[in-house]
């Protein structure tokens, strides 16, 4: 009966991913080989699924982070776009490439795919009569080891309309010593 009853445990044990409950009854002769291999291999079961476990919560964790991350993003992303502010990270490159830049590109209106798919470069939307200052005043700032400077310079809007704005560059090097610009840009037509 005892015996049943062990056996009877370990087939519940399977079926509920539950190996905490030790085999109680060994036997003897061939009955020890096999009561102690059911015995091991629940050790090693209740072992697997402990893990299984960890890693299950350690899963569903970052997976609320990231969620947490993601609102995040959007919630910032929103922000972004509803202020005055374009916001865009260009490249250290002959034109500006730009990376990215914030939707609200639609104030002056340009998409942002017209941008990033280098369609149009910031330099193609910068007055030609500012253009040569704005290359010496970056390569200067960028050559000094500078990481943020601010400059006024005239901007065409899509339909062709002047627009002056006021630029605020963050300089970044990454470890290779490559340059990556960040930048916001402000209308100030008005002022």
């Amino acid at each position: 009966n005892m015996i049943i009853d062990d056996s009877n445990a370990v087939l519940t044990a399977f079926q509920n991913n539950d190996f905490k409950r030790e085999i109680l009854v060994h036997g003897q002769g061939d009955f020890k080989l096999l009561t102690d291999g059911i015995e091991e291999t629940r050790m090693a079961l209740d072992l697997v699924t402990a893990q299984r476990r960890e890693a299950k919560k350690v899963l569903m964790d970052y997976a609320m982070e990231l969620e947490h991350s993601n609102k995040l993003k959007e919630e910032m992303e929103r922000v972004i776009n509803n202020s005055p502010v374009i916001v865009f990270l260009w490249e250290y490159e002959p034109g500006w490439p730009a990376k990215f830049v914030s939707e609200n590109i639609a104030r002056l209106g340009y998409e942002v795919e017209e941008f990033t798919s280098k369609r149009i470069f910031y330099e193609d939307i910068v007055h030609q009569e500012d253009l040569k200052n704005m290359r010496e005043e970056l390569a200067k700032n960028v050559n000094s080891g500078c990481d943020l400077y601010t400059s006024e310079y005239r901007i065409f809007t899509k339909s062709g309309e002047i627009r002056w704005v006021d630029e605020r560059t963050f300089i970044q090097r990454d470890e290779k010593g490559k340059v990556h610009l960040q930048g916001i840009i402000l209308d100030i037509t008005e002022h």
